[in-house]
């Protein structure tokens, strides 16, 4: 699949009832990932992940809270969602190809749904989200998806450095697949579930790339990057494909933190 320049995903917490609690990251500014010092962790969101999402019971549920030092949460809560990436985002290409609020989610209220329809042919088609973060030796981001429908070779997020380097996951049929360079590695992984929903997270320096699924490692290898002149890693979410199959993922609770 031919590759492009880079777009970052992140998605945060949500609410619930009874045993769920909102989970409220403020409202950060567009391009400015400063950790806001007056922020809290009393806002947690209990979710079960072997249970699709919802609430759960205590002894089977993990919390995620937005902590105080993140950089950027996004719970996809609110109307204007939007307004807290980076302009001009969300990035659209192809007739039809729509992102929305969904009640769907993995913490109610929502989670934001992307959609590609069915094409005629082939020919680039994407929906997304971008994040920039200057000045940081390293950027982790940990996202909810659940990928309802896909061809065999959807970008569903990514990161990519300065000096063009970068991970991608890919959703396919049958697994998902990582592509990072400048080290290649171009290997399959496990897929993304069609009815749970997977907590995946990306963790990048300049020299190294760890990948977790539900918190287990599928990826952790040395990545040089040496090169790169600025200290800056791009975070994005959403789809992008060049299949003409209809695509269809959600996306839940992003969280990212620096050092």
């Amino acid at each position: 699949m031919s590759r492009r320049p880079l777009l970052l995903l992140l998605v945060p917490l949500v609410a619930s009832a009874a045993l769920l609690a909102t989970v409220d990251c403020g409202d950060p500014i567009a391009g400015d990932l400063t950790p806001d010092p007056d922020a809290t962790t009393s806002d947690t969101t209990v979710i079960n992940p072997d249970a699709g999402g919802g609430a759960a019971d205590a002894d089977a549920a993990i919390s995620i809270a937005c902590p105080p030092d993140a950089a950027f949460c996004e719970s996809f809560d609110d109307t204007n969602f939007d307004a807290r990436w980076d302009p001009p985002t969300p990035v659209i290409v192809g007739d039809g190809s729509t992102f929305e609020l969904d009640d769907a989610a993995q913490t109610p209220p929502y989670a934001l749904r992307v959609r590609l329809p069915a094409a005629i042919d082939g020919g680039e088609r994407r929906v997304m989200l971008v994040k920039a973060v200057k000045k940081a030796n390293k950027l982790s981001c940990a996202v909810s998806i659940k990928v309802v429908q896909t061809t065999n070779d959807n970008d569903v997020i990514g990161m990519s450095w300065s000096n063009g380097g970068h991970v991608w996951i890919d959703s396919r049929l049958s697994d998902s697949y990582l592509n990072v360079e400048p080290t290649i590695e171009h290997s399959s992984k496990p897929p993304l579930s069609a009815t749970q929903w997977t907590r995946v997270e990306i963790a990048m320096t300049f020299q190294h790339v760890t990948v977790r699924y539900d918190n287990a490692v599928v990826y952790d290898h040395d990545n040089d990057t040496s090169a790169a002149t600025e200290q800056e890693i791009e975070l994005d979410l959403g789809v992008f494909t060049v299949e003409p199959g209809a695509v269809d993922v959600l996306y839940d609770d992003l969280v990212c933190t620096t050092e």
